[in-house]
């Protein structure tokens, strides 16, 4: 079995990012044109639970 550090799997996270208003907009009139949600969660990086 693999055990890792605690303190090592919150030092490996990715930094929270913070999107403005305009970018907000701008993913969600994506998906109102029709893009797929799982879409532009891949080409925007987005994590599932952030985008409903």
């Amino acid at each position: 079995m693999f055990y890792t550090n605690k303190k090592e799997n919150l030092t490996s996270r990715k930094p929270r990012r913070q999107f403005s208003n305009n970018f907000k907009q701008q993913i969600i009139n994506l998906y109102n044109a029709g893009m797929k949600r799982s879409d532009v969660i891949k080409e925007y990086d987005l994590a599932p639970l952030k985008f409903r």
